[in-house]
């Protein structure tokens, strides 16, 4: 049977959820969330993702710029051999991307985008949807996206930047994923959030980092719904066809 609403990014698999795992999700159940995009780091948390994997989730196995950042050249290889024998079973290669915050430095930098260009291969060559995190980088990110391939499928996860941008994101056929920055948007996101297509845009409570649990998701949603003078129910609900869309149908309650 079809989730009702979907949550889009989310680390379920974190150990700050170890001690109420089961409460989280049935709150998220209560709420009507029952389908999960998980969003994968490093090594570790692909296996957690693998031993707690229950029907609903969506596993995303990537190497997360901020892992990428602080690997040296054999760890980088170990896990990106790693990662190449699990993406054919994954639903999405992810989070994957460039983090260009201050503390990252010129030799960091380069080390996420030799991983984030190695991810980029394995996803072309499986035909997996990519889950981008990107900071301060989207340009970056766009130019590497182009070089390596005309057309894209998967999330902007925590989209916050400009229309400009998103439309650039959108013409690759990537779609937004938006989080708790949704909720009381600044100038740049707020004219995105005008300006482009509304059926375009995932929702997710990057939790625990993002809102605390998935349940939370409908804060956004009600948040969107006052700005777009639309019923949190539906706005929801189309933000779940944006992720079905990108990561099949199939989801069980």
């Amino acid at each position: 049977m079809t989730a009702a609403y979907l949550d889009a990014h989310v680390h379920l698999t974190d150990p700050a959820f170890d001690s109420d795992r089961e409460g989280v999700l049935e709150r998220a159940a209560d709420n009507g969330v029952t389908g999960f995009v998980l969003a994968g780091t490093d090594p570790a948390d692909w296996r957690r993702q693998r031993e707690l994997a229950r029907p609903g989730w969506r596993l995303a196995f990537g190497f997360h710029p901020w892992w990428a950042a602080a690997a040296d050249d054999a760890a980088r290889d170990l896990a990106l051999a790693e990662l190449g024998r699990d993406v054919p079973r994954a639903s999405a290669v992810g989070e994957i991307g460039l983090d260009h915050a201050p503390r990252m430095d010129s030799a960091a930098r380069a080390r996420q985008c030799t991983a984030f260009v190695a991810q980029l291969a394995l996803a072309k060559a499986h035909a997996k949807p990519i889950v981008l995190h990107v900071v301060r980088a989207h340009a970056e990110v766009l130019a590497l996206l182009a070089a390596h391939g005309a057309r894209w499928s998967g999330l902007v996860h925590g989209f916050n930047a400009g229309s400009d941008i998103g439309a650039r994101y959108l013409a690759l056929g990537l779609d937004l994923s938006l989080g708790a920055a949704a909720i009381a948007p600044g100038r740049r996101l707020a004219r995105a959030l005008d300006e482009l297509p509304r059926d375009r845009f995932a929702i997710e409570s990057d939790a625990p980092s993002g809102l605390p649990e998935p349940a939370r998701v409908w804060d956004i949603a009600r948040a969107l719904g006052a700005r777009w003078g639309d019923l949190p129910e539906r706005v929801l609900e189309r933000a779940s066809a944006r992720v079905r869309d990108t990561f099949g149908e199939g989801w069980a309650r």
